[in-house]
């Protein structure tokens, strides 16, 4: 059980243990200016989707898998998250929200155990940059069904799939009529 905390800087405490959470959004300022502007909140949605889009290009499955020199320490989202977790406090775990699906997560589906993981890769580099023995990171993330989300400690290769409906009012994701031999094709070997 965790309760919420509004005085600290971290967001959560889990009543038993006293572990505190901090949940962040990796966006940077700009993104997040995008999405809201305070009081006025006039969102510019196709903007921020187009930086996103650029970001997206930063991460290339067939490089990080075959490319020695490929460096993810370069990309944006790399970035931020480093800068973030740099700024809270060593007793804080961290969780991650993302709010569009980072890595595909079928569940029971043992052909994308081979596929490139974008946060994996993300965090083996950020565990050989920074300590991050005492601190566990999290990410949340939509997965492939409507209203499904993935929960992930990125410090292993365990995804826990759950259903939370009451975010369906914000935002809601599903893979649809895409044929498993072109997802799993695109999964494996990226997009051109």
């Amino acid at each position: 059980m965790a309760k919420e905390i509004d005085h600290e800087k971290w967001d959560f405490v889990e009543v038993n243990s006293n572990t505190k959470y901090d949940a962040k959004l990796p966006f940077l300022e700009k993104q997040m200016r995008l999405l809201t502007d305070g009081k006025r909140h006039e969102p510019k949605i196709e903007e921020w989707i187009k930086i996103m889009q650029d970001e997206a290009s930063d991460f290339n499955p067939w490089n990080i898998r075959n490319n020695k020199d490929y460096d993810i320490s370069e990309t944006k989202l790399y970035n931020i998250m480093k800068k973030q977790i740099l700024r809270d406090n060593v007793d804080e775990y961290i969780i991650f929200f993302l709010p569009y699906p980072i890595s595909i997560s079928i569940n029971e589906n043992i052909y994308l155990q081979s596929c490139t993981d974008y946060l994996k890769a993300i965090y083996n580099r950020l565990t050989d940059d920074i300590c991050l023995t005492e601190r566990k990171i999290y990410a949340i993330y939509p997965a492939s069904e409507k209203n499904q989300f993935a929960l992930r400690d990125l410090s292993t290769d365990n995804i826990e799939l759950i259903i939370c409906e009451e975010l369906e009012k914000y935002f809601s994701y599903e893979v649809v009529n895409k044929p498993m031999e072109d997802l799993l094709e695109t999964i494996l070997f990226g997009s051109d």
